[in-house]
């Protein structure tokens, strides 16, 4: 038998002696009816509220029990939910860690491209102005001599006026001395056939 048991059936026992008592006393009509008589319905409703208590405290051992039944779920799914989030976290910065080693990569890469064709341009834009600055002083040249051709050109063609123009000059002479010679001619083949 256990403690607890035993006290119950004790108390049993002193509620059952002070009830008796109290009859006894209800029935000798003495002061002690008065005292006891109270003392006996406080021990009797202590008994009643604790038997009371004890079943509200199974019944809210079973409404907790059925909590903890209807909580465990819950608190399987948050423990779930914290694991997953805790994987999504590791994938996620794994991902962003990714992510930015990419991203350095390209930049680096992007970088080194760029900085070879600014190079290349740079190269090409200096061999360009260089072959524009010869050109220019190939086309001043070629101004330059066409200018002087033209000038020569021009005292050439002044030249050759005004030797035309004695040709010309010459030519008339030669045209009329030529038909005087010629008139001459046919005046002495006259006088050959004449004799």
């Amino acid at each position: 038998m256990s403690k607890t048991h035993r006290l119950e059936i004790l108390e049993f026992s002193l509620i059952g002696v002070s009830s008796i008592s109290t009859v006894f006393a209800v029935t000798q009509q003495g002061f002690l009816a008065a005292v006891t008589a109270p003392l006996t319905i406080t021990c009797a409703l202590n008994v009643l509220n604790r038997k009371h208590l004890a079943r509200l405290g199974q019944q809210n051992q079973g409404t907790i029990t059925q909590m903890q039944q209807l909580l465990n779920p819950v608190g399987e799914r948050q423990q779930q939910l914290e694991l997953l989030l805790q994987e999504a976290n590791s994938d996620t910065v794994e991902q962003f860690e990714e992510l930015e080693r990419t991203l350095t990569s390209l930049q680096n890469q992007l970088e080194s491209s760029t900085t070879e064709k600014i190079k290349r341009l740079t190269e090409s834009q200096t061999r360009a102005q260089q072959t524009i600055a010869a050109l220019q002083a190939t086309v001043e040249r070629q101004q330059s001599y066409l200018e002087a051709t033209a000038s020569n050109l021009e005292g050439l063609i002044q030249s050759l006026r005004e030797e035309q123009n004695q040709l010309g000059d010459t030519m008339g002479e030669m045209s009329s001395q030529t038909q005087e010679q010629i008139e001459e001619l046919q005046e002495a083949k006259g006088l050959l056939y004449l004799w």
